[in-house]
Parts: C-alpha cells; sequence; structure tokens
C-alpha cells in the first residue's frame, strides 16, 4: 500500500509539473500541495479499507440472498419488492458525500493556501501590517469549511435515516407477511366440530347412563404411546365413581372422552343412554 501511495504521488506530481504555464494561473501553490497531500490520503483510505469492507460486504450479500432463496423464496421476494427503493437511498447517500466533500476540500484548500502564503512571506506581512486582514482572510476560509461540513453532516444524518425507514420497512413487511400467513391459515382452517353451534339433537330426558365397551386410545401427536386399552365400564347415572391410578393412566382422557372435548379414538363402543 505504501508503494502504491507513492507511486501514485510521483505520477499526480510529474502530471503537475508538465502542465502549461497558464493552467497554473488558475490555481495556487498552497491548492496543489493540499491536494498532493490530502486527497492522496482519501484515496488511500478508499482503496485500502473502505474497497475491502465493500468486498466483504458484497460476498455477505450474495451469500445471504443465496440462503434465503433456498429457505424461504417468498420472504425474500416480499424484502427486494423494496429494493430499488434502498438503491436509491444509497445513491442519493452517495451523491451527498461526494457533493459535500468537494466543498469541504476546496475551502480548507483555500485556508491553508492563505496560511502557506502569510508563513512564506511573514516579514513582508507583518512590514505592511497586514496580520489582521490575513488573520480574517483565513479565518473566513476555516469558517466557510465549518459551514459545509455541518451542512453536509446534516444531510448526511437525514440521508442515513431514510435509508434506516426503507431498509427495516422492508424487514417489518417480511415479519408481517410470515406472521399473516400464520393467521390466516389458523382462520380458514376448517373445524371438525364447533362447539359455539347449537345445531345437533338435543334431547331433554338425558338419563347419563354412560358406558364404555373396549376402548382404545392414543394422543394424535404421539400415537406409539397408548394411553387407554380396551378400558370397559358401566357408569349409572347418579352414582359416584373414583377412577385412581398412577399419573398418565387415562384418567383425564376418560372425563374427556365423556365431555366429548377428545374423540380420537378406537371404540368397539361408547354410548351415553337417553330416556325417551
Amino acid at each position: 500500500m505504501a508503494e502504491c501511495q507513492r507511486h501514485s504521488n510521483l505520477h499526480l506530481e510529474y502530471s503537475q509539473i508538465r502542465q502549461e504555464i497558464d493552467w497554473f494561473d488558475y490555481r495556487n501553490a498552497g491548492e496543489l500541495s493540499s491536494h498532493l497531500v490530502k486527497n492522496h490520503e482519501n484515496i488511500r483510505e478508499g482503496f485500502g479499507f473502505r474497497l475491502t469492507d465493500f468486498i466483504i460486504r458484497l460476498s455477505r450479500i450474495i451469500a445471504s440472498l443465496i440462503f434465503s432463496f433456498y429457505v424461504g423464496w417468498k420472504l425474500t421476494l416480499i424484502f427486494l419488492s423494496i429494493s430499488p427503493l434502498i438503491v436509491l437511498s444509497f445513491n442519493h447517500l452517495i451523491e451527498v458525500i461526494i457533493k459535500y466533500t468537494i466543498l469541504e476540500l476546496l475551502a480548507y484548500n483555500t485556508a491553508n493556501y492563505i496560511a502557506q502564503d502569510v508563513l512564506v512571506a511573514i516579514r513582508t506581512v507583518i512590514a505592511f501590517g497586514e496580520q489582521d486582514k490575513e488573520t480574517e482572510q483565513y479565518r473566513k476560509n476555516l469558517s466557510d469549511g465549518k459551514r459545509v461540513s455541518i451542512q453536509k453532516g446534516f444531510i448526511l444524518e437525514i440521508t442515513r435515516a431514510i435509508v434506516n425507514i426503507v431498509l427495516y420497512s422492508a424487514i417489518l413487511q417480511s415479519f408481517a407477511e410470515a406472521s399473516d400467513g400464520y393467521v390466516f391459515d389458523i382462520n380458514k382452517r376448517e373445524k371438525k366440530k364447533n362447539i359455539f353451534r347449537n345445531d345437533g339433537e338435543i334431547s331433554s330426558n338425558f338419563i347419563g347412563d354412560t358406558e364404555f365397551k373396549n376402548v382404545y386410545f392414543t394422543y394424535p401427536s404421539r400415537k406409539e404411546l397408548s394411553i387407554l386399552n380396551g378400558l370397559s365400564v358401566e357408569i349409572s347415572s347418579g352414582k359416584a365413581v373414583a377412577l385412581c391410578g398412577p399419573s398418565g393412566y387415562g384418567k383425564s382422557i376418560t372425563i374427556q372422552l365423556i365431555q366429548r372435548t377428545t374423540t380420537k379414538i378406537r371404540a368397539c363402543r361408547q354410548s351415553q343412554r337417553m330416556h325417551r
């Protein structure tokens, strides 16, 4: 990197000294030397650090897109639908940086030129009593550079805020789409039994005698685990029956079968008698 910077400085110096005389009439020595140092420092920083960061981040983006399309291409397309706004926001951000960086460099280069000329001819400046005039001129150029820097920072942060708003809007849109898919799937699911409807046969002469005959039950999510294996029992109306046994032996399942909250059974007979 140091060798590249040295070669670039030599090339710029060679290009400057072989320009025609009229070209130097529009420029001053302080400005040329300032460009020789400051601009090359910016180029070195850009190619030495930011170019590396750009390559790393570009690789991350490509790898992330490939993985996202593989995992969920629909959500990826939703996120990419807003990518043109993100690109436009970044382009505007780059334009702002370039524009105000040029203005900032111009203001500070002019101030450096004034300071350099004054220091070279300091005896002449003191002899004519021009210290205050040169100081005020130097202060004015520094103030211009400060003003441009403040404008640059203000507009830069506004642009960054817009970029973040657009970016996180796409992220929120993806999360909302994923959540909506789950919610709508639940709402569209056909219920096998609607407990809030009163249709069906309703008898006012219900006795309540219950009979289980050779009833088998397994949980739908754990079909390899059998809870009831050929349960047979008769429960008469008005009598108290105790269901005893350790945890997991089917006491709660038996009550749920009576209440019809659970219907996933294999049985020869399960009935509740009614008196007509």
